[in-house]
């Protein structure tokens, strides 16, 4: 079965209003392009062994983000794009879920340059936010941790927020924070469902460090802590108020010619909650996700660039409603390679490859799972 979702007469208004906002904005951004575009094609596609609910699940998406800075002082970033998921399931039946994706805006302005910027986001219900219930069971897999799908969120109500950020140095490091708010607005997940569902207000705090380590290494990590409102359902609460910490650590290493990256990365989900995602809202248990990897960036000549690349992902969830019990939700190994080759003054096309395998954990079995990935991106610089 399909179904395609178009953007409601009001989204399409809503989007050109925004793009047509950057176009009579300051005087230096009203007669000029992006000064940056991203773009791509980007197809994932795993499968699993029997004793799961589905047999496979390919995703095919198409971003799109557009870049402006002037005078120095101010740069916007607009994102949207467009997607299609297809879910097989036993019996040789299909799912497919396709549409646009939301219109994402931050507007960052430094009020005092190179100290402290002004933050500014917002989204638009472009994408497609709402399903008929049997393609609910998309919600959850295009949210799994585990997979990292590149397009985990395709719909919602929208949201706005607002934040500071600023920077400095600490003897020979660089430190950078950021303060950030973002309301999000209620919507319809499921057609033919007047239930309302609108994501908990959030408060969010970054801290992020970047120093030399010896003479050559250097070490980057970010510390992400979120506090989050209780969501809703109908417009009364649903869960507990909660928090999130998401952590990332990086180390370069110069070797010879070349530079090993090594990193890490961890996310600790104190209570359930409900998350945009690519269909709709998911609700997401308590649990944690961690990941580590590394990419060795080979330089071939002065435009060529070969990055082999590995990583692992582990992921854990509360069993019951209770939360107080965490299981492991199974383990996944990807391993690939990158491409890039520059073109003009700054620009770049990118191939992107990798393979994975791994199991998902199920009633005390592991099923085997199995995937690609390949991504074509173009990046052009004005």
């Amino acid at each position: 079965m399909s179904r395609s979702l178009g953007v409601p007469a009001v989204s399409v208004v809503a989007a050109a209003a925004m793009v047509w906002g950057c176009s009579i904005g300051p005087a230096p951004l009203s007669a000029q392009l992006p000064d940056r575009i991203r773009t791509g094609l980007v197809v994932e596609d795993y499968s699993v062994d029997a004793g799961l609910d589905f047999e496979s699940i390919r995703q095919l998406s198409v971003p799109v983000v557009a870049e402006w800075s002037w005078a120095g002082r101010g740069h916007l970033t607009v994102a949207s794009g467009w997607t299609e998921v297809r879910l097989g399931l036993p019996g040789s039946v299909e799912r497919v879920v396709s549409g646009p994706l939301d219109a994402e805006a931050r507007l960052r302005w430094a009020l005092v340059r190179d100290r402290l910027d002004l933050m500014v986001t917002g989204s638009l219900p472009t994408g497609t936010n709402r399903l008929d219930e049997p393609d609910l069971l998309l919600v959850g897999l295009l949210a799994n941790d585990l997979f990292g799908f590149s397009t985990p969120s395709l719909g919602s109500g929208g949201s706005l927020g607002v934040g500071l950020g600023g920077a400095g140095g600490v003897g020979a490091a660089s430190l950078g924070w950021a303060v950030h708010g973002r309301l999000p607005f209620s919507y319809q997940p499921v057609a033919g469902s007047d239930d309302r569902v609108r994501a908990g207000s959030e408060i969010r705090l970054r801290v992020g460090l970047q120093s030399p380590l010896g003479r050559r290494t250097s070490v980057s990590a970010a510390l992400v802590a979120s506090l989050r409102n209780r969501d809703e359902l109908n417009e009364r609460p649903v869960n507990r108020v909660g928090h999130r910490v998401a952590g990332y650590v990086s180390v370069d290493v110069p070797v010879s010619r070349t530079v090993l990256n090594l990193w890490g990365s961890g996310v600790v989900r104190s209570d359930p909650a409900f998350e945009p995602s690519v269909v709709g809202a998911a609700f997401i248990p308590r649990g944690h996700f961690w990941s580590a990897g590394g990419r060795w960036v080979l330089g071939v000549g002065s435009r060529l660039r070969i990055e082999p690349q590995v990583e692992y992902r582990s992921a854990t969830a509360a069993t019951d409603a209770s939360g107080l019990e965490l299981e492991s939700l199974g383990g996944l190994w990807k391993a690939g390679a990158r491409v890039r080759r520059g073109w003009g003054r700054d620009s770049w096309l990118v191939l992107d490859g990798s393979g994975s395998f791994g199991s998902i954990r199920n009633d005390a079995a592991d099923v085997d799972t199995r995937g690609m990935r390949i991504a074509l991106y173009v990046e052009w610089t004005r």
